[in-house]
């Protein structure tokens, strides 16, 4: 049962905070006029990536189950995945100008 709740969890938190998220990305990059079909794609794999390594750091440890197994990413695939992060971000804008 804890690991039913925990994977409803984890959905919970993907779907309200990854639409969060693109949301609020998706309205900044409208004000900026990138509208562009394939900036989506860019927004959300962001997002996915952002949520994925703060669930993996921080929020696994929150939940109900006691996990043995548990362990944060290492500090490079932290730094790497951040990094794409923010590329990912920065690409609608940088397209825009060239």
């Amino acid at each position: 049962m804890k690991v039913l709740l925990e994977i409803l969890r984890i959905i919970i938190i993907f779907l309200l905070g990854g639409g969060l998220l693109y949301a609020l990305l998706n309205s900044f990059y409208s004000s900026l006029g990138t509208e562009k079909p394939y900036d989506v794609w860019f927004i959300w794999a962001a997002v996915l990536i952002f949520l994925f390594v703060l669930y993996r750091n921080k929020l696994q440890f929150t939940g109900w189950t006691p996990g043995y197994s548990l362990r944060k990413l290492s500090k490079k695939t932290t730094l790497i995945s951040y990094a794409l992060c923010v590329l990912l971000c920065m690409e609608p804008v940088i397209a825009r100008h060239f």
